[in-house]
């Protein structure tokens, strides 16, 4: 089961780098568009804290569920371990 745990893995690093990757353009394309000009200072900072607010929580929750998966593989191949060692054992 390893290989399910690195797509597991490429998958969670997928979504960190697509979550950082719009955090990064999305401020830009703000700036861009000139809609800054429009915008108050208060409330650039209320969206840029609230986004990064938002960033943190998904990279946080993405770190949990990356632990959880690691727990899981790493009980599964003890198991696995026990089972052949105790098969093995029985053979002789």
């Amino acid at each position: 089961m390893p290989c399910s745990c690195i797509l597991k893995l490429r998958g969670i690093v997928f979504t960190a780098v697509l979550t950082i990757g719009l955090a990064l353009i999305l401020p830009v394309a703000i700036f861009c568009r000139g809609t800054m000009q429009m915008m108050r200072s208060a409330t650039v900072r209320w969206v840029m804290l609230s986004s990064s607010i938002n960033i943190e929580l998904m990279l946080f929750a993405q770190l949990y569920w990356l632990k959880r998966v690691f727990n899981l593989e790493e009980q599964h191949f003890k198991v696995s371990v026990i089972k052949s060692i105790h098969g093995m054992l029985t053979n002789l």
